[in-house]
């Protein structure tokens, strides 16, 4: 279950006086923490489509727990489009975005029937930690498993449409730089390693990396040279442990 806190904006979310504020795995006993997402200036913006045509783009964001030997543990929180396969093209096409989230669904490890990873409309994630993409920056309160002491936290985020000169719009398969055209960029990658026996109430997750541009697999790599505005969609990611 998604609860936001804040003045009612008349959707089913609201937004606070800074950062919109979700909660997940309210199903799970575990240990509470907090992520603070600190939205850089890419966070969001306008594609234009056409001349006359343009729409807002929010990230597509996917929060997780490896264990100690890099295996996966649970999802935290996916944003709603990702969670439950409802990416459209124009009109009511579906869209499936292998490409917004690679290595979060590969670490998953759910093939769905069509042979991607990424959550179908048949197939999707349960309400308790899944919601709408936030506009700007967010709180997540959240709960890892109780079973965990030491475990790693990743945060996949993945702006559509955000082209560069090197992941170039309209490029074919062998080009450098080739995407599906839907992402441009490919979703970066930060992680920190948390030791619940070591004090530390505040943890700074890094950059990196990035997934596959085109979603084929769940490789992360940490050349991040031929990104830009790729790294300006997030300022600061901070961990609380509650």
């Amino acid at each position: 279950m998604i609860v936001f806190y804040g003045k009612d904006n008349g959707s089913n979310s609201t937004e606070g006086t800074k950062h919109k504020v979700i909660i997940t795995r309210k199903d799970m006993a575990g240990k509470d923490i907090e992520i603070v997402m600190n939205a850089g200036e890419r966070f969001y913006h306008e594609h234009r489509a056409f001349l006359w045509f343009s729409f807002p783009v929010t990230p597509q964001i996917a929060v997780w727990v490896d264990d100690t030997s890099g295996n996966f543990v649970d999802t935290l929180y996916v944003t709603f489009k990702g969670a439950k396969g409802e990416f459209r093209g124009f009109g009511t096409k579906e869209v499936r975005r292998k490409e917004a989230l690679p290595l979060w669904s590969h670490r998953r490890g759910i093939r769905e029937r069509d042979g991607l990873f990424m959550p179908s409309r048949e197939n999707p994630l349960p309400d308790a930690v899944t919601g709408a993409s936030p506009m700007g920056g967010f709180r997540l309160k959240t709960k890892v498993p109780k079973d965990l002491e030491e475990f790693t936290i990743f945060i996949e985020v993945n702006v559509g449409f955000d082209f560069n000169c090197y992941y170039a719009e309209g490029l074919n398969p062998g080009d450098l730089g080739y995407n599906t055209g839907h992402s441009g960029q490919p979703a970066v990658v930060y992680s920190v390693k948390i030791n619940l026996g070591d004090g530390v109430k505040r943890y700074y997750p890094k950059l990196v990396g990035h997934s596959s541009p085109t979603g084929e697999d769940g490789k992360l790599s940490a050349d991040t040279s031929n990104l830009d505005t790729a790294l300006e969609i997030i300022d600061e990611v901070v961990i609380e442990i509650k």
